[in-house]
């Protein structure tokens, strides 16, 4: 038998290896004989490849041989080209193609008004490869398609008929010995005089459903000489979308070979859903569940309809974690939405599980291609300082230096332009505006952007130009920046280099001038147009499109994004569907037909199956897919179930603000502007004056950090930033006063004028010994060292003028303090600095940032000096110190003493104590921070349930408490 329909349910792939097997057993293991054709959709890297081989060996292993020499697997296509146009490049035929249509479009832009050529082009070239494959013997010419548009009904010949037909006349000239009109004809005469192929092989057609008139021209030759087998899916029944591969094998065999074959439940379900002209919906519905008492797809078939994409994302993440943990392995996503894989491919990476995905992205969305699109200048503006900045940061640029020192250059810049009081126009005036100290290397950097930039920017002047002549220029400014060296080692970087060059090889074939505009949408659209797919090994779940996964059976699959736009999805035509289906074009209901097939054939595949679909994007409601819609009431109205997966509901709605429970069904319900007492064996034994602030702003981050002692993880870098800067210069300032171990220094001599220079020396071999090492890791942490050098050289002079004002002094640094306040209650800090003077004693707290506003100190909002206060009695004086910038004058200093500084002792005293007293008495405790201010660095965002408050609910706060007050 050459022609063999298996039920939906079997594994078509398995059932042609069993055939290919069974026809060459007295051969084996030679297999060379057979060539298998699997749909053109399919790439060669899709698994169905490596599934049919794994089939083929295994078949034979069980025949007593160890291996095969395999078969041709490949797709019409692909044999085609290896086979016949080995030499030919499809790409450079395609981008020809396209530019020369484009091109003629661009000439006359009143013929799409709404449209750029580009797009124009696609749709046109789209049709004309239809019309172009309707006749076996080589396609429409203009005489036979005008004889055929004036055939039309009275009525459908119009004047979008005659202006498509002056398109084709043009296309057909312009078009006629192109490589890709080449390479189309080549095709189609290596098919319908049957080159294809050698004398003595035999081709299995597996999967296909639709041939072009020449291929089908072709497989009925084979089939008439015994030397084709069709395999295809089917199921009996007559169905409101006719099965296109029944028609096919029709065509192929015969009427009498295209027999339907049989299926089971699931199948004879599917069947009484979408059956054609008879009985009601309901009453095929009561009928089916009469001889059918438990549901084909219980356990088999679920629903989730998620609220937005993150939900979408977290179901589907937290169903295929199900499956695994069930054992199931062949586990697939077949996603029709883009943005929904694109967005499951971040997530899923970030969730720690593998994503193979098949689908790909486009070109331009990768990193290689941004770079590229920073390259191309703006024609309405001068190259600017931001993207002088962008260029200079970018890893994929090579200026001949480290990458610390590229990024110091760029902080240089950056710096630079923070200083200037009014922004530069361009980034040459910038770099003008570079002082001549050490920022040497960013002006030559930053001038060698800019010289590259200039170049193109030059390009998208007004005047037309052979476009061969814009990619010369933008290739030679990718060399000068060393991008194309950078491109070349990464995958998707070799892959657009590729393109590139393609584009600049029709552009040379073709020799047509352009202006700028033109040729920048050719470039990004060309980039839209190409898939990339990573070279990676086979792993992990897969992420495929309907396409391409045809004929691959998994365990469990996600059927993603079933709604209206994209199931059915109609590909959008320049013709009505009168003039189609007089052409004998594929009209909508056909094409319903195929992908009706493709998602019958998945549905009905796999073990697990998921089927979702959101209820709304970007605040647009989003309707269900007929199908999938006439599924749900089906099964509703025969066994009273929508196939709802709640469990998967229910964690996937608290996604983003709870963490997902063991047993969501007994999820408590969220609270609103909870407080609730926070355990009293959770007081720390000693607070600190930090934990005494955090307290102060927010009780729920006291009781994390502080109740159960749970720390952030830091992110150690060889690139320090501000914090780490600020530690740094505390443990440099705290060698300076005393003797610390491996360190160089203290100050030995007294704090006078005269000492000044040795105070110098002694404070640089300090700060050399602490920052050098961190300079030679990172030589944009040179930023640092000379901010500290600075600082350093400030502090010493407030301290000499400080001395000199009362008649000397002495200093304790980072002094340890610990005192009981009330009982149970014990305070402890550590002061940077104590200095006594003959008036008092003086404490002294560093800031390397911003110091609180002086009320919040007095008031008692800042409680950090309240708290030294309070540990050192006798001190008369406290202070913030603050080391600010290289670019501000001196240091600045926030002080309290007399009066003020003994009534915030007292209230803070009295605070601290009442606030313990409340914490033990299991009370409400409020938050005095700001929102702003007690939220801004808090490492515990992802734990706070403050996100999960109810907008409407909330109540006011009291006056002084936060907005998140009690939040424990």
């Amino acid at each position: 038998m050459t022609c063999h329909l298996v039920p939906f349910e079997d594994d078509l792939v398995a059932r042609c290896a069993d055939a290919v097997i069974a026809d060459c057993e007295a051969h084996l293991p030679d297999l060379s004989g057979a060539v298998i054709l699997l749909p053109d959709e399919a790439s060669r890297t899709a698994p169905q490849f490596a599934e049919l081989r794994h089939c083929l060996l295994e078949r034979a292993q069980r025949k007593n041989h160890a291996a095969i020499i395999p078969p041709a697997i490949a797709t019409p296509h692909t044999l085609f080209i290896r086979r016949c146009a080995p030499g030919y490049s499809a790409d450079l035929a395609r981008h020809r193609e396209r530019l020369v249509l484009a091109h003629a479009l661009a000439e006359h832009p009143d013929l799409f008004p709404n449209q750029s050529p580009w797009q124009s082009s696609d749709a046109l070239l789209s049709l004309f490869h239809e019309i172009s494959d309707l006749d076996e013997s080589g396609g429409y010419d203009e005489a036979t398609l005008e004889q055929s548009l004036q055939g039309l009904e009275p009525g459908v010949w119009s004047d979008d008929s005659r202006m498509f037909l002056s398109l084709w006349r043009i296309w057909r000239d312009l078009i006629v010995g192109h490589d890709a009109h080449n390479l189309r004809e080549m095709e189609r005469r290596a098919f319908i005089s049957g080159d294809l192929t050698a004398p003595g092989e035999h081709v299995y057609l597996c999967g296909i459903d639709r041939l072009s008139p020449c291929r089908l021209v072709w497989a009925k030759n084979l089939h008439a000489r015994n030397r084709l087998t069709f395999l295809a899916q089917d199921a009996a029944g007559a169905l409101r979308y006719p099965n296109p591969a029944r028609e096919t094998a029709a065509a192929v065999c015969g009427e009498a070979a295209a027999a339907t074959a049989a299926g089971g439940d699931f199948t004879r379900f599917i069947n009484a859903v979408f059956a054609g002209e008879g009985k009601s919906f309901s009453r095929r519905a009561q009928e089916f569940a009469g001889a059918h008492p438990h549901s084909p797809l219980s356990g088999r078939v679920r629903t989730f309809k998620p609220a937005s994409l993150e939900q979408h994302t977290w179901g589907i993440y937290l169903a295929i974690k199900e499956w695994i943990k069930q054992g199931h392995r062949k586990i697939a996503v077949v996603a029709l939405d883009r943005k929904l894989a694109r967005r499951m491919r971040a997530a899923f990476d970030r969730y720690g599980l593998i994503l193979q995905d098949y689908s790909g992205w486009e070109l331009s969305t990768t990193s290689s291609a941004t770079v590229l699109m920073q390259l191309l200048p703006d024609e309405k503006k001068p190259f600017g300082c931001g993207a002088l900045i962008g260029l200079m940061r970018m890893p994929h640029c090579d200026f001949g230096v480290s990458r610390d020192r590229q990024m110091y250059a760029v902080h240089q810049v950056e710096k630079r332009l923070a200083a200037l009081d009014q922004l530069p126009q361009t980034a040459r005036e910038l770099l003008a505006a570079m002082p001549d100290d050490d920022t040497g290397e960013a002006r030559r950097i930053g001038a060698h952007v800019a010289a590259v930039m200039d170049k193109l920017q030059a390009l998208s002047g007004q005047s037309k130009r052979p476009l061969s002549e814009y990619f010369d220029v933008l290739f030679a400014a990718m060399r000068e920046l060393g991008i194309s060296k950078r491109l070349a080692v990464d995958s998707a970087g070799r892959a657009l280099l590729g393109e590139l060059n393609n584009m600049r090889d029709a552009a040379g074939a073709e020799k047509l001038n352009g202006g700028f505009h033109f040729w920048r949408g050719w470039l990004v659209n060309g980039l839209e147009q190409c898939n990339y797919i990573p070279r990676t090994p086979q792993r992990g779940v897969l992420l495929m499109n309907p396409r391409q996964a045809r004929l691959w059976r998994a365990d469990a699959l996600v059927l993603a994004a079933l709604d209206d736009k994209h199931l059915p999805a109609f590909r959008p035509s320049l013709m009505n569907e009168n003039i189609r289906r007089e052409l004998k074009l594929e009209t909508r209901e056909q094409q319903q037909a195929h992908q009706f097939l493709s998602f019958r054939i998945l549905l009905e595949s796999a073990g697990k199956v998921l089927l979702t679909c959101q209820e709304q994007s970007n605040g647009r409601p989003l309707a269900p897919s007929p199908w999938l819609d006439a599924i749900l009431n089906f099964h509703q109205l025969a066994y009273r179930d929508d196939l709802t997966d709640h469990a998967i509901a229910e964690q996937a709605r608290q996604c983003q603000t709870q963490a997902v429970r063991q047993n969501p069904e007994s999820a408590p319900a969220v609270q609103t502007m909870p407080a609730p007492g926070a355990p009293r064996n959770r007081w720390p034994q000693s607070l600190s004056a930090s934990a005494h602030q955090t307290m102060m702003k927010c009780p729920y981050r006291f009781f994390v950090e502080h109740g159960l002692g749970l720390r952030a993880h830091g992110r150690p870098g060889e690139y320090w930033d501000k914090r780490a800067f600020g530690s740094h210069l505390h443990r440099c300032l705290h060698a300076l006063h005393e003797d610390v171990d491996g360190q160089p220094g203290p100050m030995d001599k007294p704090w006078t004028k005269d000492n000044r220079r040795h105070a110098l020396s002694v404070a640089a071999q300090i700060i050399n010994a602490r920052f050098k090492p961190a300079v030679a890791k990172n030589y944009a942490n040179y930023y640092w060292l000379h901010l500290a050098q600075t600082a350093v050289e400030r502090y010493m002079d407030w301290l000499i003028e400080l001395a000199d004002e009362h008649g000397g002094i002495a200093t304790r640094s980072e002094t340890a303090e610990e005192k009981i306040v009330a009982e149970g209650l014990v305070l402890k800090g550590k002061i940077d600095l104590v200095i006594k003077t003959g008036g008092g004693r003086l404490i002294v707290d560093y800031k390397t940032g911003m110091l609180p506003p002086k009320k919040a100190m007095e008031t008692g909002e800042d409680v950090q000096l309240a708290c030294y206060a309070l540990l050192e009695e006798g001190a008369g004086r406290v202070l913030y110190l603050a080391f600010a910038g290289e670019d501000a004058p001196a240091i600045r200093k926030h002080e309290i003493n007399g009066e003020r500084l003994s009534d915030c002792r007292n209230k803070a005293r009295q605070r601290l104590s009442d606030i313990y007293d409340d914490y033990m008495s299991g009370r409400r405790l409020p938050a005095w921070g700001g929102e702003k201010d007690a939220c801004r660095y808090c490492n515990w965002e992802g734990v706070c349930r403050r996100p999960a408050w109810r907008e409407a609910d909330v109540h006011p706060a009291q006056p002084g408490h936060a907005a998140h007050a009690g939040n424990q």
